[in-house]
């Protein structure tokens, strides 16, 4: 990938990592109102489920104007239908509808800070990569792990040196070897065999056609920088899921 490419990769992660991970405020809404905030994005347009799922976000962010345009108050319901599909998808109560950290999928009995939760934390530790609310909750959520893909992205990019040896090796190596490996790796192990089924839930369960549409659309993302690293969707009915082809 270009440059280029990479940098719009990194904003269009980062954006995707901040709607999983942060809930939706008053004044979130009212940014999202902006026209054609969600027309497109920067990275990943090429993907249909992209595409779809913008056009749902678009959508609700275009209703939600024109009724606030009407009426000022109507602001407050709308924030807080969002609110409660964010807290009813992402994080419960008691069990959300479209668990969004690995450990769900991949640990035993869905163990939330479970084994893959600490494989995660020591990826993240190799790059300085600081979780918030450590050991409150899961290093494997979907939002933090594209986070820091968006922060190896910006190493990549911005210290190109660095990223090439990665943390403490002097041995040289090509420009992106040590962030890229990094990068599968967390695709390959703690994001990819789990996101189809993540998809499906979001689309059966959400309230909204906003987090409809932002399912479609991070899984969408996601699948078209997988393909940077080989990876390939094979969609099919009974068993949908990603492969390394290369």
């Amino acid at each position: 990938m270009t440059d280029e490419e990479l940098q719009a990769a990194q904003v269009a992660l980062s954006l995707a990592a901040r709607l999983l991970y942060n809930e939706p405020t008053d004044d979130d809404v009212v940014d999202y109102m902006q026209p054609g905030l969600f027309a497109e994005a920067p990275f990943g347009m090429e993907d249909d489920v992209v595409r779809a799922g913008l056009a749902a976000m678009d959508g609700w962010c275009r209703e939600t104007a024109a009724a606030v345009k009407c009426d000022p108050l109507v602001l407050q319901d709308r924030a807080a239908d969002l609110r409660s599909d964010w807290l009813n998808l992402l994080v419960g109560p008691g069990e959300p509808k479209a668990p969004s950290w690995a450990g769900y999928y991949l640990n035993p009995g869905s163990a939330i800070l479970g084994e893959s939760s600490l494989a995660v934390r020591r990826l993240y530790r190799q790059y300085g990569f600081e979780v918030e609310r450590q050991n409150r909750e899961p290093d494997d959520h979907l939002g933090l792990m594209l986070g820091f893909i968006s922060l190896l992205i910006q190493r990549e990019w911005n210290e190109p040196t660095k990223a090439a040896l990665g943390p403490g090796d002097a041995s040289g190596g090509s420009r992106e070897s040590a962030v890229a490996q990094c990068q599968t790796q967390l695709l390959q192990r703690f994001i990819l065999p789990w996101l189809p089924s993540w998809r499906w839930s979001v689309e059966r369960f959400a309230r909204t056609e906003f987090y409809r549409g932002a399912g479609g659309m991070v899984f969408g993302l996601v699948r078209a920088y997988a393909a940077r690293f080989g990876f390939r969707y094979v969609d099919e009915e009974e068993h949908p899921r990603f492969e390394l082809v290369r």
